[in-house]
């Protein structure tokens, strides 16, 4: 059995690259930094289908691109097999998509009626990863309870006067960046 083909595309340093090999021994001579061990972690790759040198497979893409493809030809008792291996960056679109998703949340409670005892009244803001969002406001008496949404939009009233609550629970929301991990 041996590898018959290599074919990279946009592989770490790799832009464009076909090898065919021999059955018996291929030698690669180069300088330094010149794709040797990224080749060999290309062959690794495709027999085995992870790298050994690498968990991240956002970090065997070439730079500027959003994919690689690698293509193995494997000649096993006069029989081929083909390998094909493609690999996209989507972590920034996946970044992107989810800014439009709760990632924020700012909640107080408060007494606005001095006849009511406790602090029962509450602003509650869920906004997103752009600030947008909406603030839910209940207000508690003994004669009955009022809930009132507003919308918000970068951070700021879109349409309606936010109370000094209703600022409090932005504020707090804004202050909870999304977990990095």
């Amino acid at each position: 059995m041996y590898l018959k083909t290599l074919r990279l595309n946009n592989y770490r340093n790799f832009l464009k690259l076909s090898i065919n090999f021999t059955p018996n021994l291929n030698i690669f001579i180069g300088d330094n930094a010149q794709g040797k061990t990224n080749l060999l972690e290309a062959l690794y790759l495709i027999i085995r289908g992870n790298s050994y040198r690498t968990k991240n497979d956002q970090e065997l893409i070439s730079w500027s691109n959003k994919s690689t493809c690698l293509y193995g030809e494997i000649n096993k008792d006069e029989e081929n097999f083909q390998i094909n291996l493609s690999l996209e960056k989507k972590l920034e679109s996946l970044r992107l998509d989810g800014l439009n998703h709760i990632q924020k949340v700012g909640f107080i409670r408060y007494n606005p009626f001095s006849e009511t005892g406790g602090n029962q009244s509450f602003a509650l803001a869920i906004l997103d990863g752009r600030d947008s969002g909406f603030v839910i406001t209940s207000l508690h008496s003994r004669e009955a309870t009022r809930v009132f949404a507003k919308p918000v939009k970068e951070g700021k009233e879109a349409g309606f006067e936010f109370s000094k609550e209703e600022i409090q629970a932005i504020v707090e929301a804004k202050k909870r960046s999304p977990s990095k991990n």
